[in-house]
């Protein structure tokens, strides 16, 4: 580096000295009297040459560039550069030429760089950093549209799929977990959503709300000839033996104990009243006053639950909040809706506006994006979808069910919300209502049916002496004395189990010694105060086994349970 400024300075120099005596010899040439000087324009050629080559020598400019550029170029585009007349006649340098010199360019940036727009989010966008920033859609105006989302259609061209690079696996924090417990009982409110305690933003009916008529979706049966489905004889079936039937009556009575004992719209933020209705769908009702409203109905009449709602109106349509207290992830609503079988035309209010879970449904479609948690948008489109429907979403990619499986196995299990256990939900979820339509288990499909069928298997290696479930999630083997840790980390593998293992599965011992754990924490220590997200998931768990068993045990065909070994297997690997 001191070798270049070396050189450069000696450059300078060499420069400089060569100006001069051009300089020098040109002024003694012009005061000779005897020399006639006709053509003058050679002379101020001349000088003019001379002069660049001295003030090149003072810049970082090659003499060569200035030479080439000629007298009328201007190195500064946004300034306009007069060169005044040389006066051959002065002895001075300074006094014989003036340079305009000026700054570089100021940019005026309030009126120079571009005003910040909002993109609108109907419009295509190239990849997800074209997507609108959330900061500038909640402060940009919004047009009074119905509904901001696009409606879905059915005549959509298929598309390549396209390619989901996997996602490597985050090293797993316990402080991670989605439903800490800070965030069940008291979630850190936005100051930005005070609004969401408004009065009017109430649905006029939440207090006379009615009960959701639940809607189950049955499996076609194909009958082709019109003869009839034969109805396979009546078998005596064997007497249940009496562990069987105490672990019945211990479920129904602890159902029983949290369904007469319900929570209060004062005391429950929407994300805990979700968690508590999750075991008893449309059934659960909850204390408000000195009365008591169904909890589906009221959270979708927008009902205040502790001091937060569910929507925030959004001209005149409605938004699902998504944050502490209300949804801890987008599509959770509608999945708890969807697994309590709450039909499509069930009304929702905000305030004096009218409208159906459809348009619910409608929201979750057009805000699908790529490489985002897609669980709970999962579970609910794929109950209240046909399971080939094709849709656009406001970003202008087409969807399907099968893309969200696509792009659900594309992200990780192990450090994943719950450990990753909402995801196996969701993929089970979706697989078992394409069966309830009568439609083939290939593609997408049939890699989530092996995919979860590899983690049914390990799940069971991860079962505890006591029948409880690792405390790493699918970490790996681990059993802390900690006993809500237990509950959370049981409960909700215990309740994924139960909605997915087959019928003859669930008669295993080993599911039995699971229920039996549980009970003894939520229904015999009922007086603890456990966190009501824990809670939620192990008590579905013992609901969808009391209920499973129940109609297992009213088939003819059932008899005592068996003693099916559970071979080991290896973590699954996703391919």
């Amino acid at each position: 580096m001191q070798l270049r400024f070396r050189r450069q300075k000696f450059a300078r120099f060499i420069l400089l000295s060569f100006g001069f005596l051009i300089i020098g010899s040109t002024s003694a040439f012009c005061q000779q009297e005897p020399v006639q000087v006709e053509n003058t324009e050679e002379l101020q050629c001349a000088s003019t040459l001379a002069l660049k080559i001295a003030t090149a020598s003072m810049s970082h400019v090659s003499p060569f560039f200035w030479w080439m550029a000629g007298p009328t170029t201007n190195f500064f585009p946004d300034e306009t550069v007069e060169e005044e007349p040389i006066e051959l006649n002065q002895g001075s340098v300074e006094n014989s030429v003036t340079i305009a010199m000026s700054e570089p360019p100021r940019m005026n940036r309030l009126e120079e760089l571009p005003l910040a727009t909002t993109p609108d989010v109907n419009s295509e966008a190239s990849d997800e950093h074209d997507a609108p920033d959330k900061g500038q859609l909640d402060e940009a105006p919004r047009k009074p549209t119905p509904r901001n989302v696009r409606i879905p259609f059915d005549d959509e061209p298929e598309t390549a799929k396209p390619v989901v690079k996997n996602i490597e696996t985050p090293k797993p924090t316990r402080n991670g977990d989605v439903d800490s417990q800070q965030d069940q009982e008291e979630p850190q409110l936005d100051p930005r959503s005070v609004g969401m305690n408004d009065r009017d933003q109430q649905g006029i009916d939440a207090l006379i709300a009615a009960t959701p008529v639940s809607k189950r979706r049955e499996i076609r049966i194909e009958d082709p000839s019109n003869e009839g489905i034969k109805v396979a004889p009546i078998v005596q079936t064997k007497p249940l033996d009496s562990v069987l039937v105490n672990r019945l009556q211990r479920t129904e009575a602890c159902l029983a104990y949290y369904l007469d004992n319900p929570e209060s719209t004062s005391v429950r933020s929407p994300w805990a009243v979700m968690h508590a209705l999750l075991a008893f769908g449309s059934d659960y009702e909850m204390i408000h006053g000195q009365g008591r409203v169904n909890a589906i109905g009221w959270m979708c009449h927008n009902g205040t639950c502790r001091t937060q709602r569910i929507f925030t109106p959004n001209g005149i349509g409605f938004t699902p909040n998504v944050g502490g207290g209300v949804q801890g992830h987008e599509g959770q609503f509608l999945a708890i809706l969807a697994q309590s079988n709450v039909p499509l035309n069930y009304p929702i209010q905000v305030g004096s506006a009218k409208f159906k879970v459809e348009d619910l449904v409608r929201y979750e479609m057009a805000t699908c994006k790529e490489k985002s948690e897609l669980t709970f948008k999962l579970i609910g489109l794929s109950y209240y979808l046909d399971s080939n429907k094709q849709w656009r979403a406001n970003d202008g990619k087409v969807w399907t069910i099968s893309k969200l499986i696509q792009e659900e196995m594309a992200q990780p299990i192990v450090g994943s919300a719950c450990g990753g256990v909402h995801r196996l939900m969701g993929l089970s979820f979706s697989v078992r209502q394409r069966q309830l339509q009568g439609q083939t288990i290939s593609g997408q499909y049939a890699r989530a049916a092996k995919f979860v069928r590899d983690y049914v298997e390990y799940t069971w290696q991860l079962q505890n002496p006591d029948g409880s479930f690792s405390t790493s999630w699918y970490e790996g083997r681990a059993n802390e004395p900690n006993e809500e840790r237990k509950v959370q980390t049981s409960g909700h593998m215990l309740e994924w189990l139960m909605y997915t293992l087959s019928d003859d599965e669930l008669k295993n011992p080993r599911v039995g010694k699971a229920i039996d754990f549980v009970l003894t924490k939520i229904y015999d220590k009922r007086e603890n105060k456990w966190p009501i997200g824990p809670r939620g998931h192990a008590t579905r768990a013992v609901a969808l086994y009391q209920g499973r068993t129940k109609e297992i045990l009213s088939k003819p065909s059932s008899s005592v349970p068996n003693q099916t070994a559970v071979k080991s297997v290896p973590a699954p690997i996703r391919k």
